[in-house]
């Protein structure tokens, strides 16, 4: 056994430190074998089932050097090595060490050479990553869109393994110029997930100033689809809840999160205001609008297919056990993989092709900067712009008010239920006579 390991007071180590100290050795290649017991109790204690002893605690200690062992356990360090009593330098013991080694060349020794150990580390400026800190890094991201929170973690992970998770600002310059050469895209993701972290978890501004993040140059421009191609689709999408959600998509320019999280209660279909009322750190959606055509649309054909869906439904689901009034109060309470099954076919049909549903999000915004709408009108409407510019709206000391974007929506956004003939009265009367037909037939069959 190591002699630093002989000065350690076990019994003061915490079970968190113990934790980071465990999985640290794991990371380095250490086995359940290495350590001395069988998988069951090492699986155990890995998934956090078994606390760490006293005994696996010495077994871990003998995989580390006692640098390393500083390093991850930080300042409690002291109180391990007995100079700390309950949160207390003992600092007579301190000089009592110091004074003895004016009598002893090997304590001596030891002093020199651990004076000279921390100046090299604190040159190196060496931080150790462990779990908890990642675990922190997720709860700080909460209230990200989930997408982004998954990917953000996922980026870290990624890197924190590739280095060893042990940071230096030398360590990740060459770590993110080797990604680049590789793909400068996933440098550029890895990047960003490095410098949040950095900056909201370690607090460390050697590490965050170190390196820059990546740009990326020459990417492909997003397909933007045009007008008549949206109206073509939805006019060849065959299930009535598929069509509205595609519409829904095209014409508002949202999230398919936000479309599909969309309540009955959100859409108001006498002001034609859609309430999405989302809000997180970096997004948040306020209002948009609908077209009256939409609005027409969605009250005699979608709103009266979706309860025929939802009576039908129903007695099943409750017998599944499913939280139905939570289900019921969807506006789209389908399967997300119908929907969209049914808009892909669509797609095939017209284009020749399917679509990534976020294209209709780029493209609503592609025609209203086209058609010469402001940044900011556009950045409200599907709800890029942050917080604090919504509240100086609301307290209508912003240039656009509620009403000027509800003009510029009008005006210019997509307008595909119109080219459906929903805005046409002639066209909703043919239309009901029609289905009034088709119910008086049935009924005398």
């Amino acid at each position: 056994m190591s002699s630093w390991i002989l000065k350690i007071d076990l019994s003061k180590i915490s079970q968190n430190d113990r934790r980071n100290l465990f999985e640290y050795v794991i990371r380095k290649g250490v086995t359940y074998k290495d350590l001395g017991v069988d998988y069951t109790y090492f699986h155990r204690v890995k998934t956090g089932k078994y606390r760490i002893t006293d005994s696996l605690l010495l077994r871990i200690l003998e995989h580390l050097t006692e640098e390393e062992f500083r390093r991850i356990v930080g300042s409690n360090a002291a109180e391990y090595y007995g100079l700390v009593k309950e949160g207390v330098v003992d600092y007579g013991l301190a000089l009592s060490i110091l004074d003895k080694a004016k009598e002893d060349p090997v304590l001596q020794s030891m002093i020199l050479r651990l004076g000279k150990e921390l100046e090299k580390n604190l040159g190196k400026k060496e931080v150790i990553v462990v779990q908890e800190d990642v675990e922190k890094f997720k709860k700080l991201l909460a209230d990200r869109d989930p997408k982004t929170r998954s990917d953000r973690v996922r980026y870290l992970i990624k890197a924190l393994e590739d280095m060893g998770w042990t940071l230096t600002p030398e360590k990740i310059r060459e770590y993110i110029k080797q990604i680049e050469a590789k793909s400068p895209s996933l440098a550029q993701h890895i990047a960003k997930s490095l410098k949040l972290f950095i900056r909201e978890v370690l607090n460390n501004h050697d590490l965050y100033a170190a390196f820059k993040i990546p740009q990326v140059r020459g990417l492909p421009k997003p397909e933007i689809l045009n007008e008549n191609q949206l109206v073509e689709i939805a006019r060849n999408i065959e299930h009535e809840g598929a069509r509205a959600f595609f519409i829904l998509l095209a014409e508002t320019g949202l999230r398919v999160n936000e479309v599909l999280n969309l309540r009955i209660g959100d859409i108001d279909l006498e002001n034609r205001i859609i309430y999405v009322g989302k809000i997180r750190k970096t997004k948040r959606a306020y209002i948009t609008f609908l077209h009256t055509s939409t609005a027409t649309y969605l009250k005699y054909d979608y709103l009266p297919f979706r309860e025929k869906y939802v009576e039908e439904t129903e007695p099943k689901l409750r017998n599944l056990g499913v939280d139905v009034e939570k289900w019921k109060a969807k506006l789209f309470p389908m399967s997300e993989d119908v929907l969209r099954q049914h808009i892909k076919k669509a797609c095939l049909k017209v284009l020749g092709k399917e679509i990534d549903l976020r294209t209709l999000r780029k493209t609503f915004a592609t025609i209203m900067h086209l058609k010469g709408v402001p940044p900011a009108v556009v950045n409200m409407l599907q709800g890029r712009a942050p917080p604090k510019e919504f509240e100086v709206l609301e307290r209508s000391y912003l240039a656009i008010t509620i009403e000027d974007l509800r003009r510029y929506y009008e005006q210019y956004a997509p307008n595909i239920t119109a080219k459906l003939g929903y805005e046409h009265l002639d066209f909703m009367i043919k239309r009901a006579l029609s289905k009034a037909a088709k119910y008086m037939s049935n009924s005398n069959t």
